[in-house]
């Protein structure tokens, strides 16, 4: 990578579960021009509770390790609800450890030896992946400022149910309503109900 385009990469923690020494680096050399800060882990409990204390990061696993499988590490995460992105590797992929990685939620599922251009669009989705997870939990955060019954007129609000409506719904005044919707914008920080409904999309709580 030209000097001139490194800075403009944003940096991404990696966490790479290999035990075999040679396969990781060679993961981590794959991904470091990419933007990737590798972190090398060689057993599937200590490689599990880095990846559970992180919030912004990138997982790649190999499939086969001598202690277990990436599949049995990723079926861990998930148990654990776990949102990071993974990335499973296999020398000996099949349909159906490909089928079980991606229901299990891999991001991505890519075959030894490595294609750097498919390890490259991998790595950039788990980027937006990332991303989008982060703008998720902030959004959710602000929301958590409102009462229950704030929540309640927003998320009607939100979707475009009027205030007579909404105060109909809820056994409320309109004029109750109407101050209910200012104080929401004050407490999300808004200055409209478009703003306050990109919030309530960012955070799941409306499709």
């Amino acid at each position: 990578m030209e000097r001139g385009t490194e800075c403009l990469v944003e940096p991404l923690r990696v966490h790479i579960l290999d035990d075999d020494r040679h396969d990781a680096d060679q993961v981590a050399a794959l991904v470091a021009p990419l933007g990737g800060m590798p972190v090398l882990h060689h057993g599937i409990d200590a490689f599990v509770e880095a990846a559970m204390r992180d919030t912004m990061a990138c997982l790649i696993v190999e499939q086969v390790l001598a202690t277990g499988t990436g599949l049995a590490a990723q079926r861990e995460l998930a148990r654990r609800a776990c949102r990071l992105p993974l990335i499973l590797l296999s020398r000996r992929p099949t349909l159906g450890s490909a089928l079980a990685a991606m229901r299990a939620g891999a991001l991505d599922y890519l075959e030894r030896p490595i294609d750097p251009a498919l390890l490259a669009a991998a790595f950039a989705a788990a980027r937006l992946h990332v991303r989008s997870v982060a703008g998720q939990s902030r959004s959710a955060a602000r929301l958590a400022l409102l009462t229950p019954r704030e929540h309640d007129i927003f998320l009607r609000l939100a979707i475009g149910t009027s205030t007579k409506m909404i105060a109909h719904e809820l056994g409320l005044a309109s004029r109750t309503v109407e101050h209910g919707r200012a104080r929401i914008l004050r407490k999300l920080d808004v200055t409209s109900l478009a703003a306050a409904t990109r919030l309530a999309l960012e955070a799941g709580v409306i499709d």
